[in-house]
């Protein structure tokens, strides 16, 4: 009875025009006040009455994944979230739909709630209920329970009846006016090339196009007529495609050789490691109960044997994420073994992690240890993460840093890389012992960087690459960037699900050119970032030989012979205490007692301490023993000649009374 008189008041509102809003805004922000809601990521709030509203909470991200292949926004759009209410009178939440929500829509008059569920971003299923209330059906686990009076709607009785080329010469119009009004110049000022008359001539081709690849080809180059990067047209229904074809193969994380009759199997010629302690971003053979290693045969998965038409990758189809059991004969023994692991759905990002290792592995050799690397797959999220996981470690020790941005294609956190990377240490920490700290933190000590681009460095990442030389951080190596410096704000999507992208800012740079007067231009986009040290890469020895990486190894160490300094050196100055320390202990120490005290000795040497005195305790009671055992012997034996002096003695004394 209550709910329905909060009804009929809530009818009599909505019967009444609106009260206008007032906003003072005078002291806002002191006003604000934080709910009490968990730390999470949210999105789509939605009002349902003056003291309540509604919420989607996404499930947060592990740090530690690489996930190159999916965004953040990639991955709400397959898991979906939970839809939560929030009643501002009590300060109380209650989970309304516990995951797979996308989205959610709410009526004008706020009675009806319709949930979005989406798969590869297009919308599989629509359920309304009313607003703010918690679906009867949510506990339930029977589908027969979703019915037409559950507030399911079908999607499969929607029919939309489309034209083509009407929807083309729509969106083109659409593409042509929105670049009119949000590009970052006004394109029918230009005198270079007419603006107008590009639409015209895309037009009078739309009668002779038939496919919406060729309506992609002709929006490609009208936009080409604006002579700037950053401007295309993602393609959009042909994406529904790829949906519909998505059978998700499995992939084990391994190479295997061709068929072999004498083995009978595929044999493992390598194992993809990836990160151990990720379950997504480790090789599946790498994690697999049985210890498989290289020269190993795969027989058969899920009981069915392999042949030369029957392929692992063929019996791995539709296994994505699911475990299999593998029939594997071992290299050494010749047994054959049965484990089971899950398949992962890509492979990427595992082997993506072992590239890089190799790759850190191989500087680290090639240059004593004094060259550092760290690649930056882009210049989002995971380039920020991929930076301030091997940042420290490989910049450890004074060692040049090699930055990686070959095949970045930009993004936005040049600003926050630069602002570690141009750091100066203000100051030194020098401890009685241990090795001296720098402050601020993470500050680089070393004597220069290398930052190595090639075609594919585009963007944001270019921006790098032009700071490394402005502002003096380090040489650059490689090939000319790709020549696309220009900002984007925002995405536009047409009536088709196609994604316009366009410049909406120039990024104005300060050119130290003197006939320029150092004039605000932008002399990198269509130009790109020309290298210090240029090094084209064959196409034929890409996967061999990394000639462009050996180049920065050299332009590495000719940076530390040029300016070669030791770790008590700071500043061009040497550390007092640094040197105190070093001289008190060296063998000709000027000082007749030792001024620095021994380190406490470490679990290990404890340890070992230990055994030693227990293994010189053993060896003191086994002579001990032995001793003991000898001496017995020659008491016993003194002991048997005196009883017989005894007897001699006693004989004589005998025959001598007879």
């Amino acid at each position: 009875e209550e709910e329905e008189e909060e009804e009929e008041e809530e009818d009599a509102l909505h019967d009444k025009p609106p009260n206008p809003i007032e906003i003072d805004f005078d002291g806002i922000a002191e006003r604000a006040v934080a709910l009490p809601l968990p730390l999470g990521r949210y999105s789509d709030l939605v009002a349902i009455r003056h003291d309540r509203f509604m919420v989607v909470k996404y499930p947060t991200i592990s740090s530690g994944e690489v996930n190159l292949t999916s965004s953040e926004d990639d991955l709400d759009q397959e898991r979906g979230g939970s839809l939560i209410s929030f009643d501002v009178r009590d300060l109380s939440a209650q989970v309304l739909v516990s995951s797979g929500v996308t989205d959610v829509h709410v009526s004008m008059n706020k009675k009806i709630m319709v949930l979005e569920k989406s798969e590869k971003g297009y919308t599989s299923e629509l359920t309304a209920y009313k607003a703010g209330s918690k679906p009867e059906d949510e506990d339930s686990d029977d589908l027969l329970y979703r019915t037409r009076k559950s507030g399911t709607i079908s999607l499969d009785r929607v029919r939309v009846l489309v034209r083509p080329k009407d929807e083309w010469a729509q969106m083109l119009l659409e593409i042509w006016r929105r670049v009119r009004d949000d590009l970052f110049i006004d394109p029918l000022s230009r005198e270079d090339f007419d603006w107008k008359e590009a639409l015209r001539t895309a037009v009078s081709t739309l009668p002779r196009i038939n496919t919406r690849a060729e309506f992609a080809v002709v929006v490609s180059y009208m936009l080409s007529e604006l002579g700037f990067s950053h401007a295309h047209v993602s393609i959009g229904d042909d994406g529904r495609a790829e949906l519909d074809r998505d059978h998700q193969p499995g992939f084990l994380g391994a190479n295997f050789s061709e068929w072999d009759d004498s083995l009978g199997g595929y044999e493992i010629q390598s194992i993809v490691k990836g990160d151990p302690w990720s379950s997504q971003n480790s090789g599946s053979l790498y994690r697999a109960s049985a210890d498989i290693q290289v020269g190993d045969v795969l027989g058969a998965i899920n009981r069915v044997r392999l042949t030369p038409e029957k392929t692992p990758g063929m019996l791995l189809y539709e296994t994505a994420g699911r475990e299999v059991l593998l029939s594997v004969l071992k290299k050494d023994s010749g047994d054959l073994v049965a484990t089971r692991t899950r398949a992962l759905s890509q492979e990427l990002d595992p082997r993506y992690r072992d590239c890089i290792n190799k790759r850190t592995e191989y500087v680290h050799k090639t240059s004593d240890d004094k060259v550092g690397y760290l690649h930056l797959s882009d210049m989002e999220r995971l380039g920020f993460s991929q930076f301030w996981r091997s940042y420290q470690t490989e910049s450890i020790n004074q060692r040049v840093l090699i930055i990686d941005l070959r095949g970045n294609g930009g993004g936005n956190i040049s600003a926050l890389l630069l602002q570690t990377l141009t750091q100066r240490a203000l100051a030194m920490d020098v401890p009685r012992r241990g090795s001296p700290l720098i402050y601020p933190p993470r500050s680089p000590l070393s004597v220069g960087m290398v930052a190595l681009v090639d075609e594919n460095t585009g963007s944001d990442a270019e921006l790098a690459a032009h700071a490394f030389q402005k502002l003096g951080i380090g040489s650059v190596v490689g090939e000319r960037t790709w020549g696309g410096l220009l900002a984007v704000s925002r995405s536009d999507v047409l009536n088709d699900g196609s994604v316009l992208s366009m410049p909406t800012q120039n990024v104005c740079l300060q050119d130290d050119d003197e006939n320029e007067h150092n004039n605000l231009t932008n002399s990198v986009e269509n130009t790109g970032v020309i290298p210090d040290v240029e090094v084209k890469r064959a196409p034929g020895n890409m996967n061999e030989v990394d000639e462009q990486l050996d180049a920065a190894i050299r332009e590495a160490l000719r940076l530390i012979g040029e300016n070669s300094s030791s770790s008590s050196n700071f500043f061009g100055k040497a550390v007092p205490a640094a040197k105190e320390q070093e001289v008190s202990m060296s063998n000709t120490s000027p000082w007749a007692f030792k001024t620095f005290a021994k380190f406490p000795p470490t679990l290990a040497e404890e340890l070992k301490k230990k055994v030693k005195a227990l293994e010189k305790t053993s060896d003191d009671s086994v002579d001990e023993n032995d001793k003991k055992t000898t001496d017995t012997k020659e008491k016993k034996k003194k002991k048997k000649v005196t009883g017989v002096a005894v007897k001699k003695k006693k004989s004589v004394e005998d025959d001598a009374n007879k």
